[in-house]
């Protein structure tokens, strides 16, 4: 019972010991209580590498009441956490024919348009049935995505950011959500510049208003990064590009010198439409 590195603990420590398990998640932060995945961090919190399993829990227990009693940023960073299936899902599952993957990006689609309707008042109203559509939407159902999907429907650029981030001290007080969120911006990023995608321009001034409104971070400064180095910053784009990184899922070669690029033009615009929507205010 707990947030996700407990729950992936708990999970990994069954799956070894050949012992049933059952998850309580006492937050909505991730989807950690339903997926056959553990990942695996340093004592100090840095990202190591993430191992399957080769089964979910047991059993899942998702208590509305034990959820209500967390942190409201816990329910803001697992909506980030669950756009990100969106827009992980669908360039990481390319152009696959398999019925089971196409099936689990839809819901990735269904499941973003959902939190992007339902996510202020979920937070402003935690009584409502709004909050009960996000939260189940973020413990649960980005779950089911990643199990149906498997590896192409779980984790690409956006997750590769987080772990790189993680590798940085002044990161550890984001939750994995908010991470993962201005990971999505830098994915965005690339996918604009080097995949030609001019949508996801448009995707991106489309998803930064809504993170800022929940306090997810889309700057480095709000990263605690306000002050990091170009060596830092290198340091996060290695760890990112390491063989093996989720980030080698998308469709086309990303260098550290690439991630580098998308990292600081991701923080100059965010700054730049944040001080628009500011002064719209």
């Amino acid at each position: 019972a707990g947030g996700g590195k407990v729950l992936d603990a708990g999970k990994l420590l069954a799956f070894r010991l050949k012992l049933p398990c059952i998850t309580v998640p006492l937050s909505a932060a991730t989807c950690a209580g339903w997926t056959a995945l553990a990942n695996i961090y340093t004592p100090d919190g840095a990202f190591v590498s993430d191992e399957a399993l080769d089964a979910c829990p047991d059993l899942l227990i998702f208590d509305h009441g034990l959820i209500r009693q967390a942190p409201n940023q816990t329910l803001s960073s697992g909506i980030a956490d669950a756009l990100a299936k969106w827009y992980e899902a669908s360039v990481g599952s390319g152009c696959s024919t398999d019925g089971i993957i196409q099936q689990a990006v839809q819901m990735a689609r269904v499941l973003r348009d959902q939190l992007l309707i339902d996510a202020h008042e979920a937070m402003a109203h935690p009584e409502s049935e709004a909050w009960v559509r996000v939260a189940e939407s973020c413990g649960l159902t980005a779950g089911v995505i990643g199990g149906l999907g498997g590896a192409q429907c779980r984790t690409v650029a956006a997750h590769a950011v987080h772990n790189g981030l993680t590798q940085l001290q002044a990161c550890h007080g984001s939750l994995h959500g908010e991470k993962v969120g201005f990971g999505i911006l830098v994915q965005l990023r690339l996918e604009e510049r080097l995949g030609r995608n001019q949508l996801a321009a448009q995707s991106r001034r489309q998803l930064l208003p809504l993170l800022k409104e929940l306090g997810v971070p889309v700057t480095l400064q709000d990263l605690g990064l306000g002050e990091a180095g170009l060596h830092e910053l290198r340091a996060i784009c290695s760890f990112a590009c390491r063989p093996g990184s989720d980030l080698h899922h998308l469709p086309f070669d990303v260098t550290e010198t690439d991630l580098l690029e998308a990292l600081v033009s991701t923080d100059a615009d965010s700054r730049s439409i944040s001080t628009s929507l500011e002064t719209e205010a």
